[in-house]
């Protein structure tokens, strides 16, 4: 993936085109999410892993210089494996209101053999895989939904207009080098936003992709939490609800757990409330 990205010209990169794309859904189209539909079961997890490499890189609001950022700087990634999806949100991806771009990715060889009975599971899979696709490209006019006999008063409903776009990646099979190469593209496109300028960056002063500072920052605020929570630490000059409900929180009294067998002990009980038979000890209550 690194060399076909050096190496490829620009109408054939497919990194380069498609962190091109993003920059033209988001600003442009006003996309402010992206799916992710894997029909492949062991790449269930792959949406989550993007949501890191993509939100936390192109997650800034300034450049290098300081000076604000004056273009979308990304979308939310998104996704599940396409069968679970097609019983969620797809009707959303495909009537609904908001444009969706969406990349679906199958193989052609599945891990292992998948069958019901004589019936082929995988060619199901792929199946599906192609005529979501064509079916988000394309739609449905009233013509070819009154042509399966649908009643009148429904037509409107059946319809979709289509031109929603997709991705489609199909690799032989799930390998660990097209595992690889998938990260390696996802990255590196992510990577394209950033020196195109439309995310991130800009020729007057890139911003660090690969810092996260507000991630290295909010640890302390936890601690800080705790320590109110225990009394050991002084109130913080927290506004509004926060403070409210950091209040609603610290009435709660603790509740601790034996290391022994994870029972939970009557230190910090309500008054009134039936004991439990352990001590704050880990002892056996007399």
């Amino acid at each position: 993936m690194d060399e076909h990205f050096a190496t490829a010209p620009s109408a054939q990169n497919v990194p380069l085109l498609m962190g091109m794309l993003n920059i033209w859904y988001v600003n442009f189209f006003k996309a402010t999410s992206h799916a992710v539909l894997p029909y492949a079961q062991y790449l269930h997890r792959f949406a989550a892993y993007l949501q890191q490499l993509t939100m936390e890189s192109n997650g800034k609001g300034v450049r290098l210089d300081g000076s604000p950022v004056v273009t979308e700087t990304g979308e939310v990634f998104w996704g599940e494996p396409g069968t679970n999806g097609q019983h969620a949100f797809y009707q959303l991806i495909h009537q609904g209101t908001q444009l969706i771009p969406c990349d679906f990715i199958a193989v052609a060889n599945p891990a292992h053999p998948l069958k019901d009975g004589d019936a082929d599971v995988h060619e199901l899979f792929l199946a599906n895989f192609f005529a979501q696709t064509k079916a988000l490209a394309f739609g449905k006019t009233a013509d070819e939904v009154r042509a399966e006999g649908t009643a009148e008063e429904i037509v409107p409903a059946r319809v979709f207009v289509g031109n929603r776009p997709t991705t489609s990646i199909m690799a032989p099979a799930l390998t660990p080098s097209v595992v690889g190469q998938l990260i390696a593209l996802y990255d590196t496109s992510r990577s394209c936003r950033v020196r195109c300028g439309a995310s991130t960056a800009s020729t007057s002063g890139a911003s660090n992709w690969a810092s996260s500072w507000p991630c290295r920052s909010r640890p302390r605020w936890p601690a800080t939490l705790r320590r109110w929570r225990l009394r050991t630490g002084r109130p913080r000059a927290w506004w509004g609800t926060t403070w409210r409900i950091g209040s609603d929180f610290r009435r709660v009294p603790p509740r601790l757990s034996s290391p022994r067998d994870g029972r939970p002990l009557d230190c910090g009980r309500r008054p009134g409330a039936p004991a439990s038979g352990r001590s704050c000890g880990g002892t056996s209550s007399p």
